[in-house]
């Protein structure tokens, strides 16, 4: 009876554009006879029916008010907002320019150290100083072998162009012997051709008496024809005798034969004249052939030993090693010390050429290599100074190798493939670092490559969307 009397209250069913119109002690009125109605009604109800039809508290409700306003800005700063994506590679500092081996060319003994690693050496500067005895050694052999080279060339020279042989005294006493040589051979060259010109003079001589006696015996032979034909014609008229025509012809027969004789004489010594002009002119061809033969000889030999002298006196320059450029010292060798033999091209000294330029060389992992391109930017942060504290270099991937690399001694990348990038620096500088600060090749330094953008979301979204792919398949 109660229950129905209160649900028919009539101030329950006011329309809400009337409110305003109601006077304000009615409203009061109302609101009384509303809260006096629920208090009878829930009388009637369960326990929990209080509770459930209190209203919500006010922080609660501005609690899930702010946690769902939270969770739709994040959900649209995730899809807004790109982070950078960075690949994370070791590596060094490496010159542009080849690192510099002070090196010997000979095993030799250390004399001098004068360096240490980490010195600053200019041009010229004695790093260290062998032994040099080996060195002068061959260089006194050396130029004693030439100067005797020397004078017997003056010698064959002197005796193919058939002048005097003069030469200045050497340290050597080689030319003194080298004239008293070309005095023997002088001696012997002339006697020679004496021997010549006198044969040719005394066959020349009978030539000429050969011919002298040609013509005296052409004439008496001319005068005892004339004879043997006149008593000739006495005998055949019975007004001589006989027996001087007899004597005619035999002095004529004795004269043609004297005649005969005379010009196969002649013959012969013509021949043989000949003969001794062509010996002569052997041994000149000979004698000069010789000396030019041994002339080349010689001057070979001076070539050779010139630049055996000009190699043996750089080896004695040498037993200085001396840097080449202003560089610094990078290593100096255990085994280089005094008194340990150096052996030839051995590195003593690297020396690192303080003009030339620093570049980056990283390991990037095979797996990371498709991200990285040519031109990504890089920042080179130094193992020896940390980047919060001094900040970080800066570059550009300049070359990427073409293949792979496997380093099973290298404990960072294992048996793992690897390529190797070129990263040319656009910054060098560091902030609160010594003023004697420098960077040295091989200072280890990982590189961030940026090698592009992503979307927060899409990290949350991927092993969602991948293992959503990779279920919805048959294995």
């Amino acid at each position: 009876m109660a229950t129905h009397k209160i649900g028919s209250i009539p101030l329950a069913k006011v329309p809400a554009q009337d409110l305003d119109k109601t006077p304000k002690s009615q409203n009061k009125a109302s609101a009384k006879t509303a809260t006096a109605a629920k208090a009878v009604i829930g009388q009637f109800q369960r326990d929990t029916a209080a509770i459930e039809a209190a209203p919500d508290p006010f922080l609660v409700r501005i609690f899930l008010h702010l946690l769902a306003l939270l969770v739709i800005a994040a959900v649209a700063w995730a899809t807004i907002v790109k982070l950078d994506r960075i690949v994370v590679a070791p590596g060094k500092i490496v010159s542009q320019e080849a690192a510099i081996f002070v090196q010997p060319l000979d095993t030799v003994m250390i004399k001098t150290v004068n360096v240490r690693a980490g010195d600053v050496v200019k041009p010229g500067d004695v790093l260290a100083t062998l032994d040099p005895t080996f060195a002068e050694a061959d260089v006194g052999q050396l130029e004693a072998r030439l100067a005797n080279t020397d004078a017997q060339i003056g010698r064959l020279e002197a005796e193919y162009a058939d002048r005097p042989y003069a030469p200045d005294a050497d340290a050597y006493g080689y030319t003194a012997l080298q004239r008293g040589l070309w005095r023997e051979r002088r001696a012997q060259y002339e006697a020679q051709l004496r021997s010549y010109d006198e044969k040719i003079a005394r066959i020349k001589a009978s030539i000429v008496k050969n011919e002298e006696d040609r013509v005296h015996l052409n004439a008496r032979l001319k005068v005892v024809r004339e004879i043997e034909g006149m008593r000739t014609s006495l005998a055949q008229s019975q007004t001589g005798s006989k027996l001087n025509m007899l004597y005619a012809t035999n002095d004529r027969i004795d004269i043609e034969r004297t005649l005969v004789y005379n010009e196969n004489e002649l013959a012969a010594n013509r021949h043989e004249l000949q003969s001794l002009y062509a010996d002569r002119d052997v041994f000149l061809q000979n004698w000069k052939g010789a000396v030019i033969e041994e002339l080349v000889k010689q001057r070979n030999e001076q070539s050779s030993l010139r630049e055996q002298l000009s190699k043996a006196r750089k080896r004695e320059e040498l037993v200085k090693l001396e840097s080449p450029t202003e560089a610094v010292v990078l290593e100096v060798s255990p085994k280089t010390s005094v008194g340990s033999m150096a052996q030839p091209g051995e590195a003593l000294f690297k020396l690192f050429p303080l003009g030339a330029g620093l570049d980056t060389e990283i390991t990037i992992d095979a797996k990371d290599l498709a991200f990285v391109q040519v031109g990504d930017t890089v920042q080179i942060k130094l193992d020896a100074y940390p980047f919060t504290e001094h900040g970080a270099l800066e570059g550009v991937v300049e070359t990427i190798s073409q293949d792979a690399f496997v380093d099973r001694n290298n404990p960072q990348t294992g048996s793992e493939p690897f390529y190797r990038a070129r990263i040319h620096l656009t910054k060098t500088e560091l902030r609160n670092v010594p003023s004697h600060f420098r960077l040295i090749p091989g200072m280890p330094l990982k590189a961030d490559i940026k090698v592009g953008e992503r979307r927060v979301i899409s990290y949350f979204l991927r092993p969602i969307l991948r293992g959503f792919n990779e279920s919805m398949r048959e294995p």
